[in-house]
């Protein structure tokens, strides 16, 4: 489900920064840290479509390949073979949803963007962007919790016979 849902709001996200391109003037930034419009463009384009895709399609690819750069608690257990594809299935799941994130994040500072070169456009205040910070902050802590719950640590086996290890003695007490 995230995943469509993240590459119709990729999608998007890539139409907003085209279709808007005209309403950038020709120096796009604040004062004395001026980007041409065609170099913003380019650059914002270029972020827009290489992290959110490194971060849900490159992510997922190179774990496939290469498990053993996945940085994951317990991995050994996650991705043993009977769990395996259930473990990327939930991956692919959490990895689109903070892709879906950065897409919200890439949206609101190309809007902020278009907001301070269009005076005319009603303001967001401090307190608007504060907020959206703090729904992002919230955002990223509510996926981290759900990830630590979709992967706890994997259950422990009671010990058989065979694998107890002998007690040591214990040392005398001594008194002096």
């Amino acid at each position: 489900m995230l995943r469509w849902l993240f590459d119709l709001a990729w999608l998007a996200l890539l139409a907003f920064i085209a279709g808007t391109a005209g309403l950038l003037p020709a120096e796009v930034g604040d004062p004395g840290k001026t980007l041409a419009r065609e170099a913003y463009l380019v650059l914002t384009l270029g972020q827009v479509l290489f992290i959110p895709w490194l971060v849900t399609r490159g992510s997922l690819a190179l774990v496939r390949r290469h498990p053993q750069y996945l940085n994951m608690p317990h991995k050994d257990y996650w991705l043993a073979e009977p769990r395996r594809e259930a473990t990327l299935a939930g991956l692919r799941q959490h990895l689109f949803g903070i892709g879906l994130m950065l897409v919200l994040l890439f949206a609101a500072v190309h809007y902020g963007m278009l907001q301070r070169h269009q005076p005319q456009w009603p303001q967001s205040s401090a307190l608007h962007w504060g907020l959206g910070a703090g729904l992002l902050a919230a955002g990223f802590g509510a996926w981290m919790i759900a990830l630590y719950r979709r992967f706890p640590a994997p259950p422990v086996e009671p010990p058989t016979e065979a694998s107890r290890q002998p007690r040591r003695p214990r040392r005398p007490y001594r008194t002096e």
